[in-house]
């Protein structure tokens, strides 16, 4: 429905999955609620979503780490900088103790806003989210951490190469 372009029809449903759903489902429903509003320039409307979905109780770390993620990225979009940084850093943290999910996307953003300046605690937390990003990813080799910029772009190329590998196959098979 939304990516048909009926993005009042797909908020309509979820408004009923906020009435009647479990917190999970709340949880989702107002991350893909926040994604149709930014599609369609409601930046403030995908912020109070995602951050409403940060207020339900949830046993799946990983919905709560895109939430952060994509309210680090509205964050920076929107020209705060200080809000990206605090946002990249909870979904860092969220990763971490996550159930063993890809941090790629958040430790390319948080090294692109911060230019590789951060501190020690920084440096570890986004050490550790390399090397959990770069076993889920099974990236040949060991993670180079104290160039945490290469790591980085080894990783972002190894998933990059992935991604590809499926899209032809997918190809080959279609």
């Amino acid at each position: 429905m939304w990516h048909d372009g009926n993005s009042a029809g797909a908020l309509l449903i979820l408004e009923r999955v906020l009435a009647d759903g479990s917190g999970e489902m709340k949880r989702v429903a107002l991350m893909l609620a926040g994604m149709i509003k930014e599609g369609e320039g409601d930046y403030e409307g995908a912020a109070n979503d995602w951050s409403r979905g940060l207020s339900f109780s949830s046993e799946n770390p990983f919905v709560k780490f895109q939430l952060e993620l994509n309210l680090g990225r509205l964050a920076e979009k929107s020209g705060n900088p200080v809000a990206a940084r605090d946002w990249y850093l909870a979904a860092l943290k969220t990763c971490l103790v996550g159930d063993g999910f890809s941090g790629v996307e958040v430790v390319s953003e948080f090294w692109s806003l911060t230019e590789g300046s951060i501190s020690d605690e920084e440096r570890a937390l986004v050490s550790a989210v390399v090397e959990i990003s770069w076993s889920v990813h099974e990236i040949i080799g060991e993670p180079d951490l104290r160039n945490l910029g290469d790591a980085i772009s080894r990783l972002k190329a190894g998933l990059k190469s992935q991604i590809e590998a499926i899209h032809n196959a997918t190809e080959l098979d279609g």
